[in-house]
């Protein structure tokens, strides 16, 4: 018998006995979950409706992960603005801004002003995204009593983006049973 032959045999005997051995993994990578302690960061963004429209503002952004994916959410407060030729648009607004892997949705109550008239906005919105990190959504524009804005209709795209690069610093492991 061959030197080779002896290492396949013996390597051939050995083997069962090396992996019987391993201590067992103690991650249960379907279970395991991690959360980042949320962060105050600011949000861009942009908006048509149908009209262009800036946003920014800030959010309070929580980002968790498991082996199925990423997520984050946050409550927010923002300001739309448009400027044209004759006045400035304003519409201050807090909302809540979700997303999961690549869905995002958003809720938000504006109160859009020229300084003298105004009209309150409720939008939910539903589209795509990254994990909540950056959202490409459609709203609808529920608008309730005061004046009415060219500028401001029914319907909404947007995109707007959470600047949290920072999330990864303070992160928890915990576990579901």
């Amino acid at each position: 018998m061959s030197i080779s032959h002896l290492f396949i045999v013996a390597t051939a005997m050995l083997l069962p006995s090396a992996v019987a051995a391993q201590v067992p993994d103690t991650v249960d990578w379907q279970r395991a979950r991690y959360r980042a302690a949320p962060r105050t960061v600011l949000r861009v963004g942009g908006a048509f409706q149908p009209k262009a429209w800036l946003e920014v503002g800030l959010a309070r952004h929580a980002v968790q992960w498991q082996a199925l994916g990423i997520a984050s959410s946050g409550p927010y407060v923002a300001t739309d603005f448009r400027f044209t030729r004759d006045k400035v648009l304003l519409g201050p607004k807090v909302g809540y801004s979700f997303g999961a892997m690549a869905l995002g949705g958003d809720i938000s109550a504006a109160y859009y002003t020229d300084f003298s008239r105004g009209q309150l906005v409720i939008t939910p919105a539903l589209g795509i995204g990254a994990a909540g990190f950056i959202n490409l959504l459609y709203g609808y524009n529920a608008r309730f009593g005061g004046s009415r804005f060219a500028e401001v209709g029914r319907h909404r795209l947007s995109i707007s983006a959470n600047l949290n690069f920072r999330y990864q610093q303070h992160t928890t492991r915990t576990d579901r049973h």
